[in-house]
């Protein structure tokens, strides 16, 4: 079982854009890369949603549903070590919330899948 924490800090959020692994999904795009800062029981995890979705009632209720997902889907399948960076796309909005977590499920499992590959 993974604890949560947040990233906060532009420079997080800049290094996994640049070094992190990206897996593309229906309602999200997730990039992930080693954590130098979460301990060995946590893992890391931002949000973000860009201007392109909409104003800041539509971008905030992305945001809501995504950390609710997050909150129930990553304790059990993310990794413990890693950082994540959750962005939001169009179909976040609307696609039903069992699916919105499936596909965060799928991409973690993808991502891990892919870094044990390389390894």
């Amino acid at each position: 079982m993974v604890t949560l924490e947040r990233l906060r800090q532009r420079r997080d959020f800049l290094n996994l854009n640049s070094q992190g692994r990206k897996f593309v999904t229906q309602s999200l795009i997730m990039l992930t890369t080693p954590s130098p800062a979460a301990s060995d029981a946590s893992c890391r995890l931002g949000f973000t949603a860009t201007r392109k979705l909409g104003g800041a009632v539509v971008r905030n209720s992305i945001r809501r549903r995504l950390k609710e997902a997050a909150r129930l889907t990553f304790p059990a399948h993310a990794r413990a070590g890693q950082d994540y960076v959750l962005i939001a796309r169009p179909a976040a909005l609307e696609r039903p919330f069992p699916a919105l977590q499936q596909d965060m499920r799928f991409a973690l499992s993808r991502l891990h899948r892919e870094t044990e590959a390389s390894a």
